[in-house]
């Protein structure tokens, strides 16, 4: 009788190793797909700043100037005194024609509608729900909607309980340069002031220190983890424009100041409602990129800035970072 012979196998300490083998080469490959993913997320935010800022330079081509911050149009009946509590229609609104967005623009143009009136129409708010590509940063785990931010209330603070949720605009990750201190419709002092402001529609020549040496543009992220522990919701922006100018926290929506650092994170203050919780930096830049975030310059192109670029806190254009966001403080930056 002949012996059968035995078929080759895997005994139980050879298959143990290819599976600690296979472990291991997961682990180390994993990393390198994280990175290269996120990587092709910030080549996308990286090319929806371009577009945007090329944007601006088609529209100073057709009106010999930049867009506004936002648009706050003169209340006829009380002297043409601005309006606080008003929703006002932001420079993300303004560039729709050059963003391949002209249809939109349109729509909500109909019959030169404010946009306070624009949001108390379901039919029309659900068109400005609609997420624009190229308002959002694929790294962002932000909404679709921004519900940080009240609309068509009158006088409502921005931590006011709770925000009306069926009247959200669609949520942006970009917001435009006001001032390097804090935003506020004027910019602030000469020496602060950025691109964007209130009814102010600024040209090349304004900027004396340079368009290379200027940012336009930059990031904002929806949320981050603070030194303290906790998540806290910076909020980021929106698209359209801003539910009002009598707050700080309000005209943020769609302009930004340099009184935080870049990507802050510092432990929120405690407030009634905890929806927004970090109070400054809802007002600055950020992203989710690693160690960084994208701007626009003036003059079109689009750099990662590093968030350990030198930073003071202080009311002048006292650190790099003050001074790339002021059009006129007189120092050029060359090298950031």
């Amino acid at each position: 009788m002949v012996p059968k012979k035995r078929r080759p196998g895997f005994t139980l300490v050879e298959l143990l190793v290819v599976i600690a083998i296979i472990g291991i080469l997961v682990s180390l490959l994993l990393p390198a797909v994280q990175a290269a993913r996120e990587s092709a997320r910030k080549t996308t935010c990286t090319n929806n700043l371009k577009q945007i800022v090329l944007a601006t330079h088609r529209y100073h081509e057709s009106h010999l100037t930049f867009p506004s911050g936002y648009l706050n149009k003169r209340d006829r009946n009380n002297g043409f005194a601005p309006r606080d509590d008003w929703n006002l229609w932001g420079w993300g609104f303004l560039l729709l024609p050059y963003l391949e967005q002209s249809d939109l623009y349109d729509m909500m143009l109909t019959g030169d509608a404010d946009l306070q009136i624009i949001v108390t129409n379901p039919a029309f708010v659900r068109e400005l729900q609609e997420p624009l590509q190229a308002f959002r940063c694929p790294s962002d785990t932000g909404p679709r909607v921004n519900g940080a931010y009240p609309w068509y209330q009158w006088a409502v603070h921005p931590y006011q309980c709770p925000p009306d949720p069926k009247s959200s605009l669609a949520t942006s990750n970009y917001v435009a340069s006001n001032s390097n201190y804090q935003p506020t419709p004027t910019g602030g002092s000469l020496l602060q002031q950025g691109i964007y402001r209130e009814d102010e529609a600024t040209s090349f020549r304004d900027i004396l220190d340079g368009t290379t040496n200027t940012i336009a543009f930059g990031e904002r992220r929806w949320r981050a983890k603070t030194t303290a522990g906790n998540v806290g919701i910076i909020g980021a922006g929106v698209v359209f424009g801003v539910p009002s100018r009598n707050h700080l926290q309000n005209i943020a929506a769609v302009l930004a100041g340099g009184r935080v650092p870049l990507n802050s994170n510092r432990p929120r203050p405690a407030f009634p409602c905890d929806y927004r919780g970090a109070y400054l930096e809802s007002t600055g830049f950020s992203s989710e990129h690693p160690s960084g975030a994208v701007f626009a310059l003036a003059d079109g192109s689009v750099r990662f800035i590093d968030d350990r670029i030198d930073f003071v806190e202080s009311t002048g254009p006292d650190s790099t970072y003050q001074r790339l966001l002021s059009i006129a403080d007189g120092i050029r930056i060359r090298n950031f």
